[in-house]
């Protein structure tokens, strides 16, 4: 297997994890721990914002490990919808355009 592929693997189960802990955050701070309780609710409002924070970073790094496949499937779509508009539907647009239409 690729190094990559590890990685990849890794950074999987680093993704649920966060978004595990974003979500029970999330419901502590929404339902459990009304404005009252200070004390508490400071350290999940600190917990939840740095979860939130690694969340991020994580994402922006299984992005970049994936950019070459996202330009590739962007690069398929785009082909792909310039296909089925078809050579015609191309030069009626252009016609239209000198037209001022």
């Amino acid at each position: 297997m690729k190094f990559t592929t590890h990685i990849n693997y890794i950074l999987f189960f680093v993704l649920v994890i966060l978004v595990v802990l974003l979500a029970v955050s999330a419901y502590l701070l929404w339902f459990e721990f009304p404005r009252g309780y200070r004390a508490d609710r400071a350290t999940w409002v600190d917990v939840h914002k740095w979860v939130g924070f690694s969340l991020s970073i994580a994402v922006i790094l299984h992005v970049l490990l994936h950019v070459r496949w996202l330009w590739r499937m962007t690069r398929y779509y785009v082909r792909w919808l310039i296909g089925r508009s078809g050579p015609g539907a191309r030069i009626a647009s252009i016609d239209m355009e000198k037209r001022g239409l």
